[in-house]
């Protein structure tokens, strides 16, 4: 299973330039508006886009980013693009390249590779639109005919239809005539008409291209709101869970898992909740003093359902799992045992997580159980600040460093 060894940000929302190795757990700390939801949407909008920006369960993560301020706000003010790459541990390097404006799609521009791939994915709209543009002409064209049989000659009525049908006709000839030069025109007005641009890569190779348009938009081919062109066949390099909203926890995640890992988180449950007992066919049933009781799973607390959304998604074999604080609906106690759990887990199946938290209880709870689990070396933590002049910084220490300041320097690891 790969995993991301470095991301690389530059010019995203908030953030002019930043390089993280990661680890198995990694978690961003720092003070409100230091951009620590800004690194989470950089690693989901980038592994996402190689899934037309949907993660495993099929939330669409540019959907998401793009409700925090829009399109324009995902690069940094005066950027013209911002830039996201990751190394993975079978040395690959996955590109993202974000733009809006002209000025944004100019400076894509200047890259030649870049400059093909748009140029490349901007023909293959317009072949397809043409297409369909012709066909649907064509149609039109042989239902006015039987219309026309199906009238009395010399009738007003018949007469009208002849009009368009002529109409039609010199329309569907002047397109026929006139290819090259309407599809040159086309290309021209899709890039005045782009609103926002990405393209993917893997290693120096462009992969897809995604396009939105101007609701304004009006031309020949009354675009759609976006494209997706695919410039190459690719195998999808890394799963990721995107869990980027602080929201109340789904209650159909249970269902996607396959018997032999529906089992397997069943017992993990049992070790976390004394009184859980069994899952069957959407029913929770628990073991109290005075007896079980069986309760809908859509009936169950926000915070079990919220154990079930940190863990399943690795269980099932999701790579990278990004997650917005994971101490949302969470009751101390099932803090505690979710920190021991998510720890084992990492280990198990070897993936990666990427949280965010303002808890100093799920960071104690975490250092503790991975002190006892020996795995410090698998921790990260990213603390990022907020400089005087407005630019943010961040530094990272390791799992060491940061239990030492935990415990020995009784610092606050969220920072000052």
């Amino acid at each position: 299973m790969y995993l991301l060894k470095e991301v690389e940000i530059k010019d995203f929302r908030a953030i002019a330039s930043m390089k993280l190795e990661l680890k198995g757990v990694n978690i961003i700390v720092g003070r409100n508006n230091t951009g620590k939801t800004s690194v989470l949407e950089a690693i989901a909008l980038l592994l996402s886009s190689y899934n037309d920006y949907k993660d495993c369960f099929g939330n669409n993560v540019l959907k998401l980013a793009v409700g925090r301020g829009g399109y324009s706000y995902l690069k940094r003010v005066h950027s013209d693009i911002a830039v996201v790459k990751g190394h993975t541990t079978n040395n690959e390097v996955l590109s993202l390249y974000l733009a809006t404006g002209r000025e944004g799609f100019e400076k894509l521009g200047t890259n030649q590779l870049l400059r093909e791939a748009i140029d490349t994915a901007i023909s293959e709209v317009v072949e397809k639109r043409f297409k369909r543009i012709l066909q649907g002409l064509k149609i039109d064209i042989t239902r006015s005919r039987r219309r026309i049989e199906l009238l009395p000659e010399g009738t007003e009525q018949r007469k009208a239809y002849e009009r368009e049908l002529e109409m039609m006709l010199n329309r569907l000839k002047r397109y026929e005539e006139q290819e090259d030069l309407i599809k040159r025109q086309e290309q021209r007005k899709i890039i005045d008409e782009l609103g926002f641009i990405s393209i993917i890569l893997i290693d120096n190779d462009p992969i897809k291209v995604h396009m939105v348009f101007k609701p304004e938009s009006a031309s020949l081919f009354e675009e759609e709101d976006k494209e997706f062109v695919e410039l190459k066949k690719y195998k999808l390099p890394i799963l990721v869970s995107a869990e980027l909203l602080r929201r109340r926890p789904g209650r159909d995640i249970v269902e996607k898992l396959p018997v032999d890992k529906l089992i397997d988180l069943i017992d993990r449950l049992r070790s976390m909740v004394p009184y859980f007992y069994d899952y069957r066919n959407g029913m929770v049933i628990f073991n109290y003093s005075d007896g079980r009781e069986i309760v809908p799973l859509a009936s169950v607390g926000d915070g079990f359902l919220a154990l079930l959304e940190l863990l399943t998604p690795a269980i099932l074999g999701v790579n990278v799992n990004v997650v917005e604080e994971p101490e949302i609906h969470m009751h101390p106690g099932f803090l505690n045992q979710l920190c021991r759990e998510l720890l084992k887990v990492v280990n198990t199946y070897n993936v990666q997580y990427v949280m965010a938290t303002h808890s100093l209880e799920f960071l104690e709870y975490l250092f503790k159980y991975a002190r006892e689990l020996n795995v410090l070396n698998n921790i990260n933590v990213i603390r990022m600040y907020r400089l005087p002049n407005g630019e943010i910084d961040y530094e990272i220490l390791s799992g060491e460093e940061a239990i030492e300041e935990l415990e020995e320097l009784k610092g606050d690891l969220r920072g000052p």
